[in-house]
């Protein structure tokens, strides 16, 4: 009995992983739209350094606001929406609405403030603007404060619908926020005013919240504003540390963006296209299993069940390592060709290419650490531990800006990158460190991921000769920029990825990883569903059409 329940367990959380990775994918599609879009229209000039620093300010210094209230809520809002049987879940609902009303008067003076502070604020971010991008960059950040709201409610929504296991709307809710925003750079083309793509990134977060709204009219709607409520006491003791974790993990980029003010003009511009490039993959890959392994983590420590805790979280690691060390080498190799193909058109030229594509690259370094780093302090969160995920962060962002100061003088805007890649790395050795200092007894389930790590490292550099060997085939030298049409490069980056892809699977074959007959397993399981639906479905109408022709016959 309980082996059926955990098989039906881990297929529910198999096919939502499965449905996440779809409806991401085409997100992140239309997200490089967006960003390709940008850069043809706008390149890397003056007016996208102003944006980019005023969406520092308000789409990353408050989008902390999402992902700490669902890192906070998530442990709480599971345990109380399983334990919380009763017909109306009353207790479940209060909850739920006071964390709403709350979200809605916080960020409302949050807005009400970063309007009179927006100056102060521009000029901390980027003190190396000149008078131009200065004013350009307030314009454009008081045009973008309702941000801030929207971003607090996307948050609550995921966070309420997520906890009743139910990701469908969650995933879809990135479209609307990138065609919106696809749609105001298209109309400020006709401009050439980038005012209108500030504009359209608001109405783009507005629009993440409200596609959400049809999968909370099950909840429904409680004038609740109990700040004593016992669980609502629980959220509001892990907030802190949530907000304070995200905002250091967006401190990162806001010192970037210091440091990268004060060197040539389009360096800001540069960077933040690297990390756009480099967040495809990470979106992609590393969030939909993060998203669905967050509530089973939660639900485990709940039933105080360390073993299976452990167990689960070993081998989220290990799929973690299968899935993103081939990504981190194939995102360095290809770091040039990629950066071409997404940006390099209109205001885009080849020197910016260059300088875009070494900044891809020593992210791409950080890829598997990132994600393994990610899942510890949503394990952390998991057993209501506040204070390792601040420790860590803080770890991380000294070791960041440490570095910058050292290396930033030396080798300008990608030293940036290296440094990110370096905080990374320390904050990921030192969260493993208390893991394995507290768990003790069950190191060996953490230890699975050990051999992951082994196996993905093997079948990566077994990968990465295949693809040298066969780079004249593909016509891709990938050391530097290459003169050819967009459609043909499309069509070589697309073949290099598939035989890159075909070639790791088959070395993990012959090396026996588990998490790659996992992964098989997991769709094949899926494609046999589907199948039955379908074969379901045709007997159903075969047997109506048969009924039919006997009820004419008659």
């Amino acid at each position: 009995m309980e082996t059926t329940e955990k098989r039906n367990s881990a297929n529910h959380m198999s096919l939502s992983a499965i449905w996440l990775f779809g409806a991401i994918v085409i997100g992140r599609m239309l997200g490089f739209i967006r960003e390709s879009a940008l850069a043809y229209v706008f390149g890397a000039s003056p007016e996208v350094d102003a944006f980019i620093v005023a969406q520092t300010i308000t789409f990353l210094l408050f989008s902390f606001l999402g992902p700490a209230i669902w890192n906070a809520g998530i442990p709480v809002l599971t345990d109380l929406f399983a334990k919380d049987q009763s017909r109306h879940r009353r207790q479940y609902r209060n909850t739920v609405w006071s964390f709403f009303h709350l979200i809605v008067i916080v960020t409302g003076l949050f807005m009400v403030i970063g309007y009179f502070i927006t100056p102060a604020l521009i000029h901390m971010v980027a003190p190396g603007f000149d008078s131009y991008r200065d004013q350009m960059a307030i314009h454009l950040t008081r045009a973008m404060l309702p941000v801030i709201l929207f971003f607090g409610l996307a948050g609550w929504a995921s966070l309420v619908l997520q906890s009743q296991n139910r990701f469908g709307s969650y995933a879809m809710s990135y479209l609307p926020n990138n065609l919106i925003s696809i749609a105001g750079i298209f109309m400020s083309a006709f401009t050439g005013n980038i005012l209108l793509v500030a504009v359209a990134t608001m109405l783009g977060i507005a629009g993440q919240f409200l596609v959400q709204l049809p999968g909370l009219f099950s909840t429904k709607y409680k004038l609740s504003f109990n700040l004593k409520n016992a669980e609502f006491v629980k959220i509001m003791k892990l907030a802190p540390s949530t907000i304070f974790t995200e905002m250091g993990n967006q401190l990162n980029t806001v010192f970037d963006r210091i440091f990268g003010s004060g060197l040539q003009a389009g360096s800001i511009a540069s960077l933040g296209y690297g990390q756009r490039a480099f967040n495809l993959v990470t979106g992609v890959i590393q969030m939909p299993i993060i998203i669905v392994l967050f509530p089973k983590l939660s639900a485990q420590s709940a039933t105080g069940d360390n073993n299976g805790f452990v167990r689960l979280l070993g081998k989220g690691l290990g799929l973690l390592s299968y899935l993103m060390i081939p990504a981190a080498a194939g995102l360095m190799i290809l770091s040039v060709p990629i950066t071409q193909l997404l940006f390099e058109r209109g205001a885009f030229n080849s020197s910016a290419t260059l300088v875009t594509a070494s900044i891809v690259f020593f992210y791409a370094i950080s890829l598997p650490f990132l994600s393994w780093r990610d899942l510890l302090i949503r394990s952390f969160y998991a057993m209501k531990d506040s204070k390792t995920p601040v420790t860590s962060t803080i770890v991380m962002v000294v070791a960041n800006v440490g570095l910058n100061f050292l290396i930033v003088p030396l080798w300008g805007v990608k030293a940036l990158a290296i440094s990110s890649t370096f905080g990374v790395v320390v904050s990921t050795l030192f969260s493993y460190a208390v893991i394995r200092f507290r768990f003790k007894m069950y190191m060996a389930h953490i230890r699975i991921f050990y051999e992951a790590i082994v196996k993905s490292v093997l079948a990566t550099a077994g990968m990465v000769g295949v693809v040298y060997l066969t780079s004249e085939f593909s016509g891709i030298r990938f050391t530097g920029r290459e003169d050819m049409s967009s459609l043909r490069l499309a069509l070589s980056v697309v073949m290099v990825i598939a035989l890159a892809a075909i070639s790791y699977v088959a070395f993990s074959f012959l090396l026996r990883s588990k998490e790659n007959m996992y992964c098989f397993s997991v769709v094949r399981g899926y494609l046999d569903k589907v199948l039955s639906r379908l074969t379901r479905k045709m007997n159903i109408l075969q047997t109506k059409r048969s009924g039919e022709v006997e009820a004419s016959d008659h």
